[in-house]
């Protein structure tokens, strides 16, 4: 069995399977999933940005964001996944689905890299992902402008943006 993009308690140590072998890939994480209402069987993950409410059928808000949104396998669809979204699939079972807990992106327009600032380093990994697919490894990053393309409207809004920093 190969575990792999799964958010399993007590990491590799917590996995056990009857027979065979356990083989531990990439993108596994340890950490509470944060899930809407798992007492009432209510699986979607907490969102600051959204996430589907079954129970009445309406988007709502929550004050943390679960670490399963945007961590799955960066080679799967993702593009059910209602907007705002990382261009990544969420872990879960709700993974790729119109019903998807949302997530903004990141917290400043043009930053490509995470780190809380638009810089040349911004301009670097845009540059380097020029006309690649955004649905490869994590290429999806580059695609700050959010249209599903990396091409020269990001390296434009990074320019706009530059020396911008998260309050």
């Amino acid at each position: 069995m190969t575990v792999s993009f799964s958010d399993v308690a007590g990491g590799q140590a917590g996995a056990f399977i009857d027979a065979g072998t356990l083989t531990w890939a990439s993108g596994n994480v340890d950490a509470d999933p944060l899930f809407a209402d798992a007492a009432s069987n209510n699986y979607h993950p907490k969102s600051q940005a959204g996430r589907f409410n079954p129970a009445t059928g309406a988007w709502v808000t929550d004050a943390v964001t679960s670490p399963c949104i945007d961590a799955g396998d960066p080679a799967s669809p993702y593009a059910a996944e209602p907007h705002p979204h990382g261009y990544r699939i969420n872990m879960g079972a709700f993974g790729n689905l119109e019903v998807a807990s949302k997530n903004i992106r990141w917290p400043i327009p043009g930053d490509a890299n995470g780190d809380c600032r638009v810089n040349i380093l911004d301009l670097i990994a845009i540059r380097g992902r020029l006309n690649q697919s955004t649905t490869t490894g994590d290429n999806w990053i580059a695609d700050v402008t959010g249209d599903g393309r990396i091409n020269i409207l990001d390296l434009i809004l990074v320019r706009t943006k530059l020396n911008t920093k998260c309050e």
